[in-house]
């Protein structure tokens, strides 16, 4: 081999064992989510909106395991986990670029940014403000929008020993599930104790896991549950100022136009 040649090879190989593997963090507020839907031109608003941090209502318990997990021998058969709060688990973590990200965060205080970004990408609004009800002035807005965060639930139930003897052949050996629930609550600023509009949201999803698929399942359903949530409330909220138009004169609209 050319001694030059091999200088640069062990100089490449020993920059590569000095770097190391390094893990990306993502801010939750910096979440790369797909909004296919756009809500009418007849249904935009120019109304400013100010999106408030989402309570936390999750509970206490941070993790659960079952009992069978701490069981040796009845382990091999069966063992499942429960995360309450898998951004701050290290649990979303995904490759982007060839590299490894991990999303980090509070759901609850990333949840204004999410949302106001979405109601941006689907055209209703570009007056809608990510913050707390205590740093900006809710009158110098026309509507003060709230959440209280229920549940962002994931459990893992897996079986060591069908990943042993019959995993390589296809079979899935773990059963993931996550459920994402939500409330959101809209007043107007001229009235602030009677709420205009209030629902609640749920996501559910469920995948199996084997030796060649869905390895990194936490990440795509967590995006998922927002994909498929925040689009529903920018609709419904658009919905509820054009119905408040509509009962000031202005004539009724179709809300939401399906692009795809």
């Amino acid at each position: 081999m050319n001694p030059k040649r091999f200088i640069l090879i062990c100089i490449l190989g020993s920059a590569a064992l000095a770097t190391g593997c390094a893990v990306h963090a993502q801010p939750l507020t910096s979440l790369p989510l797909c909004t296919y839907e756009r809500v009418s031109p007849f249904a935009r608003t120019d109304k400013r909106i100010l999106i408030a941090p989402f309570e936390d209502a999750r509970g206490s318990d941070y993790s659960r395991t079952s009992v069978d997990k701490h069981i040796p021998v009845l382990n091999l058969f069966h063992s499942s986990e429960q995360f309450h709060y898998p951004e701050s688990a290290g649990m979303l973590r995904t490759r982007d670029h060839n590299r490894e990200v991990v999303t980090v965060g509070a759901l609850g205080t990333a949840m204004p940014s999410l949302l106001a970004d979405t109601m941006r990408r689907m055209q209703f609004t570009d007056h809608a403000v990510a913050g707390g009800v205590l740093d900006s002035q809710p009158q110098d807005f026309d509507y003060v929008l709230s959440g209280k965060l229920t549940s962002t639930r994931f459990h893992a139930g897996q079986s060591p020993i069908i990943h042993l003897l019959v995993g390589l052949l296809g079979v899935p050996y773990e059963i993931a599930s996550y459920d994402l629930e939500y409330e959101v609550t809209l007043f107007d600023t001229r009235n602030p104790y009677v709420p205009v509009f209030q629902r609640a949201y749920v996501f559910k999803d469920r995948r199996a896991v084997g030796v060649y698929y869905n390895h990194e399942w936490a990440y795509p359903m967590f995006v998922r549950g927002l994909e498929r949530t925040l689009p529903q409330v920018v609709g419904d909220v658009a919905a509820v100022l054009a119905n408040a138009r509509v009962d000031m004169g202005a004539p009724a609209t179709t809300t939401l136009a399906n692009v795809r």
